[in-house]
């Protein structure tokens, strides 16, 4: 099950806001907490963020938590989102710092590709833990330190840039530090589609450190 945009719920809805403006092309919002109920699967226990939206989208002290996960974020856009033009979106330039992202289960409702390769088991990690930096075009992001953590299963760093985006059919990729340690018997658990040959067994573990180009 995943969260469903036609059937929403909202219970016990409380939102202290210390400043809140509009002025027609801009937004400012100074929010200190909200709370609530969103769905059965998704309860809000605190969320406060500082929020410029003009000519310029930024996302200040952006922190989210639930009863399974935790968001620490700050961003910047130098796009108009009020008046959003989505042919020169991606040529704009941004700024994002994941402080801390941990994705528990009831995070991942939101994020339906995830939940295909999360199942729902007790021999699975119960959270997917996040962190990084990525900046200048939306279409050439550079990404720094960017790790992924899957306790007992992956453990991802990267750091390098990518060319191209939103094409994904001619999408460039300049990795200058690759870092994977993974349990591949726990991985191929995620994976259920893919198939191992007959006859080729795999290691239970494996560590890898490259650079990567194409």
């Amino acid at each position: 099950q995943v969260f469903d945009p036609d059937h929403v719920m909202v219970e016990g809805l409380f939102m202290e806001a210390e400043k809140m403006a509009y002025r027609g092309d801009s937004i400012i919002l100074q929010l200190n907490d909200l709370r609530g109920l969103v769905s059965e699967k998704f309860s809000i226990e605190h969320f406060s963020v500082d929020v410029s939206a003009g000519t310029r989208l930024v996302l200040d002290d952006l922190r989210l938590e639930t009863a399974q996960s935790k968001l620490h974020a700050d961003l910047s856009l130098h796009h108009p989102v009020l008046q959003p033009d989505m042919r020169q979106l991606w040529e704009e330039a941004f700024a994002l710092e994941l402080k801390q992202a941990r994705i528990g289960r009831d995070l991942a409702f939101f994020l339906p590709l995830l939940n295909e390769y999360w199942p729902d088991r007790q021999d699975m990690p119960k959270d997917v833990l996040l962190s990084g930096k990525a900046s200048g075009k939306l279409k050439a992001p550079l990404m720094e330190d960017v790790r992924l953590l899957l306790p007992g299963v992956l453990e991802a760093g990267l750091s390098g840039q990518l060319q191209g985006l939103p094409d994904m059919e001619h999408l460039a990729y300049d990795v200058s530090s690759l870092k994977l340690n993974t349990r591949l018997s726990r991985l191929m658990h995620m994976l259920p589609d893919v198939a191992i040959p007959e006859g080729i067994a795999l290691p239970d573990t494996m560590q890898l450190a490259a650079e990567a180009r194409g």
